[in-house]
């Protein structure tokens, strides 16, 4: 995994370029991708404050674009 900061780190996460592990024996649609990248984030930071009540799930919205890479032919 290879990470870098988002243009605004403070409040956007970090741009990834992630290597796929892949699933034995399972195909799908994207089982040619070898290489996943997060980019152009927008959000997703956990909020600044703990929830109050133990167990409270917190979820934080983000938009990004993803592109998948696949092996040369």
């Amino acid at each position: 995994m290879k990470s870098a900061p988002a243009p605004k780190p403070k409040q956007d996460i970090p741009w990834l370029l992630l290597k796929v592990k892949a699933a034995e024996g399972k195909e799908g649609k994207l089982s040619p991708a070898v290489y996943i990248q997060r980019l152009q984030t927008e959000g997703g930071k956990a909020p600044g404050e703990l929830p109050k009540r133990v167990g409270t799930k917190v979820g934080a919205e983000y938009k990004a674009v993803y592109d998948f890479y696949g092996q040369a032919k």
